[in-house]
């Protein structure tokens, strides 16, 4: 009916997930390219391993959400420490 959503209803939940969704994409737009330019020779399995995992840990974080706001951390850890553990091990590769 066009009204706000309640604080914690599952209206916005959704918004919520769907707000840290995009801040993540946005974040894989960026760094991915990066991991795969640094990682060449491993780049392609690293971005494809990466791009497999990313709609599963966003399901997991939203699943989680859904059940008990702190069970998020384990969909927002596969999301976020991926990329970030992919983008160190492609500079270790670079830089050594």
């Amino acid at each position: 009916d066009g009204s706000a959503v309640h604080p914690g209803s599952k209206a916005d939940v959704d918004a919520t997930v769907l707000q840290n969704t995009i801040e993540q994409t946005v974040l894989a737009l960026c760094l991915w390219p990066a991991i795969g330019f640094l990682a060449a020779d491993d780049g392609p399995g690293l971005i494809a391993a990466l791009a497999v995992s990313f709609p599963l840990s966003r399901l997991a974080y939203w699943m989680g959400y859904r059940i008990s706001p702190p069970l998020r951390m384990v969909g927002f850890s596969a999301t976020f420490y991926a990329t970030l553990f992919a983008l160190v091990w492609a500079f270790g590769i670079w830089f050594v």
